[in-house]
């Protein structure tokens, strides 16, 4: 890759691997959703927004939480604290292909007979038409649990969906910035199983920050409009690990 060059000051600034360490315990914490818009009763049909039923996001499972430590510190073992990278190229450009690993999640706090937990893996694959514009997609595995409470009982249930999205985004360059600001928009299915789902579709945003040449943190959010009868709106905030080839 040929882009924009980092300054000589950010060249020669050591990797701090402490921040991965605090992306590890935002995403082993959770995101409230309104209490309002999760309650539904055990007895009665699951109402479904955007042709899937609503999710109440509890801390992710054992299972989501191993695989997004296991990222995260392996990037951390690969870049050392103090170690420099000279020459560095950051920033995308034309013809890069890029494979990213996402996590994101969503879990209900302080109610009493009821709890729900979300958590997301994406894996995006993505091609930079210009050295501004990336078009990709991605498959998706969905983990979720319920806990409700009936006459003291507590019922449980998990399940696993699998889904598929497409995307574009446009990234805003600057030359001696190892931050990229991004816009896009994206296309996504929960469950490829269910046929009642007519797909989510809406914009996203985020950042990435380029920790070498070809590596970078990848922050930000997606807002998708349910497009079936029932409409709604899905928020997700993620985080991921991004690299060019």
């Amino acid at each position: 890759m040929t882009g924009p060059l980092l300054s000589t000051a950010a060249r020669e600034r050591p990797i701090v691997t402490p921040v991965l360490a605090g992306l590890a315990g935002t995403l082993m914490g959770g995101a409230a959703l309104p209490a309002d818009s999760i309650c539904r009763q055990v007895t009665g049909p699951r109402p479904k927004i955007g042709g899937v039923p609503p999710a109440f996001f509890p801390a992710p499972s054992g299972a989501f939480q191993s695989a997004v430590m296991v990222v995260l510190l392996g990037l951390s073992m690969a870049i050392a604290p103090g170690a420099g990278f000279a020459g560095l190229a950051a920033q995308q450009e034309q013809g890069d292909v890029e494979l990213q690993l996402v996590a994101s999640f969503l879990s209900t706090v302080g109610q009493d007979d009821r709890s729900f937990s979300t958590g997301i893996l994406q894996a995006k694959g993505g091609y930079f038409l210009t050295d501004r514009v990336e078009v990709g997609a991605f498959p998706s595995v969905v983990f979720t649990r319920t806990r409700v409470r009936v006459g003291g009982v507590w019922l449980e249930e998990s399940e696993t969906k699998i889904g598929f999205g497409v995307f574009s985004t446009y990234s805003f360059l600057a030359a001696d910035a190892a931050t990229v600001p991004y816009l896009g928009g994206q296309f996504y299915r929960i469950d490829l199983t269910d046929d009642d789902e007519t797909g989510w579709a809406g914009v996203s945003a985020g950042f990435k920050h380029y920790l070498s040449r070809s590596t970078a943190v990848d922050v930000g959010g997606d807002a998708l409009h349910g497009l079936g009868d029932g409409g709604g709106m899905l928020i997700l905030f993620r985080v991921g690990l991004s690299f060019l080839f």
